[in-house]
């Protein structure tokens, strides 16, 4: 997990953040990969052109790369989201209301830049309202990681 300290005001542009976390984490995995460590970025990564980031540096690094996407109904995801908010576990630690909560939720569902045809062949689905298939999934992994860059 990678957290950014705000070490002044312009860190309050929310672009701004994101740049810089998108930023580090691409110099962390890419010094990892370098070291010979497999790396596994978790983030939202709901547009397009920042996947697209980061196939390309896996693609200059040798290194494989595949989307796994969780997906839940939207009532899924609001339950999940009031359960997280009643124990203060959303946003890194920043209380927030219910009404915040579902403004965020609205903001990333309008945001999002659905995975294209191209992206598609390298991507696994899982229902997170369904027990995971394991082997599967290390099956698929198994797979990837035999696939030329």
């Amino acid at each position: 997990l990678v957290r950014l300290k705000r070490v002044h005001r312009a860190a309050d542009d929310p672009i701004f953040w994101r740049s810089a976390l998108i930023e580090r984490i691409e110099r962390l995995a890419s010094h990892a990969i370098k070291s010979g460590w497999p790396v596994i970025i978790e983030s939202c990564f709901l547009d397009r052109a920042c996947r697209q980031r980061f196939r390309s540096k896996a693609a200059e690094l040798g290194a494989p790369f595949a989307i796994l996407e969780c997906s839940a109904p939207l009532s899924a995801i609001r339950e999940r989201l009031n359960k997280r908010r009643a124990f203060g576990s959303l946003f890194h630690g920043v209380d927030a209301g219910a009404d915040d909560v579902q403004k965020r939720l609205q903001a990333q569902i309008e945001g999002i830049e659905s995975l294209d045809e191209y992206e598609r062949a390298s991507t696994i689905t899982i229902d997170t309202t369904k027990p995971v298939d394991y082997p599967k999934l290390a099956d698929w992994v198994l797979e990837l990681s035999r696939r030329p860059y």
